[in-house]
């Protein structure tokens, strides 16, 4: 079913693939009584109340039934079979009226029957308990551990302290770097810990926002792919991920193996035709991934601001138009700002996510 609309599915002999075809037309049954007894009242205050009403069918079928051939009972009987019953036959309103019963109530139990966070399957992870913002989409679920552990963020740290490193990488048109980034390694860094400490089990704080924005701008990166991704070939296809054999396109993008790995799996989609994990299928950047992506993307800059955006910045992070940003921002759980002309964002603890709409009617044609 598609909303209210009934979608009929169509197999042709031979073929394992099913088309779904949309009703131009609703078709329902209808009335068609076969010789129906109408008795007016005045014909049926002149019966004779103890004598039965005994129609020329009727009598005919006990005469063939008492005195007819074997055949010529086989026929009556075919005959009866196929005589419609007034009693049995629904309208169309009463048919339709069935059919979106039981679609709405299959809907109803599949919706109950899903978590929060299965009902909105683009979403990254989230905690609907949290009181903080970095805890209400915790890190492991924007950046995958593996990943999360091969990230050298050096290079941003030495940036943050050096105006003509931060110039460089603002200037920089091959691997750009987002907006958000620059501002937030120029004006919002935390001043405390090493970007490249070990001396420490624990990342700083520092060390934590300083590898936020390096995955934030892979994820950026990664979004700017419009064509299909193919697999690796000769030496790149046999090394192990992790090691300094990038696919061309994430050389071509500076995004190391381990990024890159979790990027194509997580966000991208095999060509159509080929099974979810088929090895050496072409990938692909599809608009649901792409959708599914933004949201991680907006996700992580707001945990990096610790709740904190906006929207215009994300906006343009992401190639989006102010209402898809927006949209999006709402999705998450963030409330925009009240005064005209504000891009201000601010995402709510604990969190606040609009209703999923479990589908509308499609709409009538004028």
């Amino acid at each position: 079913t598609h909303g209210e609309e009934l979608l009929v599915g169509v197999r042709k002999k031979g073929s394992d693939k099913v088309r779904l075809l949309r009703l131009l037309a609703p078709f329902a049954m209808e009335t068609a009584v076969v010789d129906p007894e109408l008795l007016s009242e005045s014909s049926a205050s002149h019966a004779a109340p103890t004598v039965p009403s005994v129609t020329a069918r009727e009598g005919k079928e006990a005469l063939v039934a008492q005195l007819g051939s074997e055949k010529a009972r086989k026929r009556l009987k075919q005959a009866a079979n196929k005589v419609v019953k007034h009693d049995l036959v629904l309208g169309g309103e009463q048919v339709n009226e069935m059919v979106r019963s039981a679609l709405e109530a299959a809907s109803e139990g599949a919706s109950s029957a899903l978590t929060e966070q299965e009902k909105r399957p683009a979403h990254p992870r989230f905690d609907l308990s949290a009181v903080t913002a970095r805890d209400a989409y915790p890190r492991e679920a924007l950046v995958p551990d593996p990943a999360w552990a091969a990230l050298d963020a050096a290079r941003l740290d030495a940036a943050a302290r050096s105006t003509q490193q931060l110039a460089a990488m603002e200037a920089d048109r091959v691997r750009p770097w987002p907006a958000v980034v620059l501002r937030v390694l120029r004006t919002a860094l935390p001043a405390s810990g090493l970007a490249s400490s070990s001396t420490s089990s624990r990342p700083t704080e520092r060390s934590d926002v300083l590898r936020a924005l390096l995955y934030l701008t892979f994820l950026c990166r990664f979004n700017t792919i419009k064509r299909g991704i193919a697999p690796a070939s000769g030496a790149e296809a046999d090394a192990p991920t992790g090691e300094e054999q990038p696919h061309p396109m994430a050389g071509k993008l500076g995004l190391p193996p381990a990024a890159w790995h979790e990027l194509l799996s997580g966000f991208t989609e095999p060509q159509a035709g080929a099974a979810a994990d088929e090895v050496g299928a072409t990938r692909r950047l599809t608009e649901r991934m792409r959708q599914k992506l933004a949201m991680h993307a907006m996700a992580l800059a707001l945990w990096v601001g610790e709740g904190k955006g906006d929207s215009a910045e994300l906006a343009q992070m992401l190639s989006l138009t102010p209402k898809q940003a927006g949209l999006y921002l709402r999705q998450l759980g963030c409330v925009m700002g009240k005064t005209r002309g504000s891009t201000a964002v601010e995402l709510t603890v604990p969190l606040e996510l609009p209703r999923v709409e479990q589908g509308r009617a499609a709409p009538k044609k004028r």
